[in-house]
């Protein structure tokens, strides 16, 4: 699976994420709820837990918006019309 399905989903729940960086989680949002971390960092990871933790009220929505337009159900079909003329 190319795209981290997952992310795209706590996402949209508004939650902010903390994800490796492997395929294309980076593409999915450039805002500050997605903290990114590099696969097997243990340290990485315990830094972003912690920032989150400390600052979650300040990150939670960022993405929403632009994960609502990029990922909807319109935008998807539309998508698939273009690749099928």
């Amino acid at each position: 699976e190319w795209l981290p399905t997952t992310v795209i989903e706590s996402l949209a729940t508004k939650n902010v994420v903390i994800a490796s960086e492997v395929w294309g989680t980076s593409e999915i949002s450039k805002n500050e709820d997605l903290l990114l971390f590099e696969a097997g960092n243990i340290s990485q990871l315990s830094k972003k837990l912690i920032f989150a933790y400390n600052n979650f009220e300040k990150l939670e929505w960022k993405s929403y918006g632009n994960l609502r337009a990029k990922f909807s159900w319109n935008k998807s079909l539309e998508n698939l019309c273009k690749l099928m003329k």
